[in-house]
């Protein structure tokens, strides 16, 4: 998961906040040609003074990469949402796994 979400952060402009609140199916979404992130005003920081929505298309090195994260590895941590990253939790912690991250 870090493997990805540092990835995520060399190859796009967007925000530590927008990357915890990342929904499969609402703000992420997989196309037939790659990854697209699509924020309504709410989702972003500058959304409620602009009335803006953002959309990022995700470079084609990021596919195979969040393909791998969300069809092998997160698939694993059973979740009541769709948050594509979570916690992990640690061996001293591990009541946090699946937990979403914290700011």
């Amino acid at each position: 998961m870090r493997y990805t979400l540092i990835k995520l952060l060399v190859f796009c402009p967007i925000r530590q906040r927008e990357i915890w609140e990342l929904e499969l199916g609402r703000t992420l979404k997989r196309e037939e040609f790659g990854y697209v992130i699509r924020l309504s005003p709410e989702d972003h920081k500058t959304g409620s003074a602009t009335g803006l929505s953002r959309e990022f298309l995700l470079p084609e090195v990021l596919t195979a990469t969040l393909d791998e994260w969300l069809n092998v590895w997160r698939v694993r941590v059973t979740t009541n949402y769709q948050l594509v990253f979570i916690s992990l939790g640690s061996k001293r912690h591990s009541e946090l796994i699946g937990q979403p991250l914290l700011e």
